[in-house]
């Protein structure tokens, strides 16, 4: 056996224990806040992210993504491609014990922000400090740090709303049949934008931002229309017991909430899959060709077998480890 065949194998099960610690601990991120609100239990959640991201993986992944991830080094200034090679081996497995470790302690990380910090440390231990992309670097360090900031923000502001506009009124029920299918219409808009921009089937439709803006607002209106004449012709103000009503519309949102839960899910496996096998997609297209490195490219093919083993991999992560971080965001933050 040539050392090519050893890092090709060395390769895949470095890849295999990235996926598995994706889906113990980025899988697990996207299903907490159903669990916590009790709109899924602990089991379905487990069920539904394995089922859906290993659909979302073998049938909605993208064949082409970037080698390396986000433009974090430079791959024109690597001539030798065994340093290479070895060296996203190193990152792989550097940044998959690492999301593992986080994952068996309930330590919510994201995989693809470990992939990028350790291609960053291949990049320096190679000698090729001249090669990282800092530019690149420092947007994502940014997002970083304005996400958490900007989720907690937006957060806020919505849950004020529902609990100025429905949940602390006189008519919990009547302000509800206006204001949820204004929800529900947000909800969906996002979940199309999203299907259209990160999913490759919706990127096949070739839709551009103004066109989706246009069509997710369609969507806000016309729930928010039919709220409205459902409202008016349907409901009568009178007293209502507001302990019960609050219920009623806390499960109407818990069945928004399954459904954003099951999109993350799917996005997840056609998206975030392609992202985390990227390096190995690379290793195996230089090692099973006589290409240089910088012919790699900015994108590679990802061998649809890969993709498969990444829906298997996934599946097994949040199978075996992904209650640990699920109850660490469901219940530890806020109780």
């Amino acid at each position: 056996m040539d050392s090519y065949s050893i890092i090709i194998i060395l390769s895949v099960i470095a890849g295999f224990l990235i996926l598995f610690s994706l889906g113990a601990n980025d899988v697990a991120n996207a299903m907490a806040s159903s669990v916590a609100s009790k709109a899924l239990n602990i089991e379905q959640a487990i069920v539904l992210a394995a089922v859906l991201n290993f659909v979302g993986a073998v049938f909605f992944g993208a064949q082409v993504t970037d080698t390396i991830a986000k433009g974090v080094i430079n791959v024109d200034d690597f001539t030798d491609k065994n340093i290479f090679m070895v060296g996203m081996l190193a990152a792989l497995f550097s940044s998959g014990l690492w999301v593992l470790i986080a994952s068996v302690t309930g330590f919510p990380v994201s995989s693809t922000h470990s992939v990028i910090g350790s291609l960053l440390g291949f990049g320096i231990a190679s000698g090729h400090f001249a090669s990282i992309q800092w530019g690149n670097l420092a947007f994502i360090f940014l997002a970083w740090l304005f996400s958490p900031l900007f989720g907690a923000l937006l957060a806020f502001t919505v849950f004020s709303m529902v609990r100025r506009f429905i949940l602390f009124g006189k008519q919990i029920m009547y302000q509800a049949m206006l204001w949820v299918p204004f929800w529900i219409g947000m909800t969906f808009s996002i979940v199309f934008l999203s299907f259209c921009f990160k999913t490759s089937i919706g990127q096949d439709l070739k839709l551009n931002g103004f066109i989706g803006f246009l069509l997710s607002i369609g969507m806000v209106v016309s729930f928010m229309t039919a709220g409205f004449i459902f409202r008016k012709y349907c409901f009568k103000k009178q007293n209502e017991n507001n302990g019960a009503s609050a219920r009623k519309v806390e499960k109407m949102f818990g069945k928004m909430q399954v459904c954003t839960a099951c999109f993350l899910a799917l996005s997840q496996g056609s998206n975030d899959v392609a992202n985390a096998i990227g390096p190995v997609a690379a290793i195996l297209f230089i090692a099973s060709s006589a290409s240089a490195v910088g012919e790699v490219g900015g994108q590679t093919v990802v061998p649809f077998w890969l993709l498969c083993m990444g829906g298997i991999g996934i599946a097994c992560g949040i199978a075996c480890l992904g209650r640990n971080v699920i109850k660490t965001l469901g219940e530890r933050i806020t109780k």
